[in-house]
């Protein structure tokens, strides 16, 4: 029978070392996601210079948030939904 030696303040926070590695991996990341993100981007408004207007906007938001991104998890499903927010909220302006 093994026993759960971590203590509590090792499960408190496991992403306080991760939030680091995170920001790592998102601006890794960033970079080779862009033509995806153009392609998603023209398909949704249908116009190459809106399309570049709303990767550019992604990119600068996810690295304004990739504080919050948590290393190991999917980042192009992360930045995409960042798309679709910058997206919608241009639609709304």
């Amino acid at each position: 029978m093994q026993t759960n030696t971590t203590t509590k303040s090792q499960n408190e926070n496991p992403t306080a070392q991760d939030g680091r590695h995170g920001a790592t991996e998102v601006r890794r990341g960033l970079g080779a996601l862009r033509p995806q993100l153009y392609a998603r981007a023209l398909r949704l408004t249908r116009s190459p210079s809106q399309a570049e207007d709303i990767v550019q906007d992604t990119m600068v938001r996810a690295l304004r948030f990739e504080a919050q991104f948590r290393a190991g998890t999917n980042l192009r499903a992360w930045v995409s939904q960042v798309l679709m927010s910058v997206f919608l909220t241009k639609c709304r302006k």
